[in-house]
């Protein structure tokens, strides 16, 4: 039982570090984000001009600009921060997810066990 925990633990880090390095790949790469920009910023305008969208700024300013803070490459706490907790908490999620199996003695996650455990008989010495 404490082997998968150990092994899915390490894979839960191993999610975490890889949305680290995503994280400095958008902190630090400027020009993608200068030209997504160029791209998206005519499509912004569009959707920003239809009436239901005015009506939704109106009524909710404070909303609207969080979210745009949300979404803000430029901003330490903007894009990078949202896209981490996002990441984050899908992993703690898929995490939780696979501890509930674990204790709950899901019958997959049984067989993958002991599939596991079987694959040390094959092993010879080198």
């Amino acid at each position: 039982m404490l082997a998968p925990i150990l092994f899915y633990s390490d894979l839960f880090l191993a999610l975490v570090l890889c949305t680290f390095a995503v994280l400095l790949f958008v902190d630090h790469e400027h020009r993608f984000w200068r030209q997504f920009g160029a791209a998206g910023g005519p499509t912004a305008k569009v959707f920003r001009e239809r009436p239901s969208l005015r009506q939704l700024s109106a009524r909710f300013p404070g909303t609207l600009s969080f979210i745009s803070r949300r979404l803000d490459p430029r901003d330490p706490w903007g894009l990078p921060a949202t896209l981490a907790t996002i990441a984050i908490l899908a992993g703690i999620c898929f995490f939780l997810g696979i501890v509930q199996d674990l204790i709950g003695k899901d019958p997959l996650l049984t067989l993958d066990v002991r599939l596991h455990n079987s694959v040390r008989s094959f092993a010879r010495p080198a």
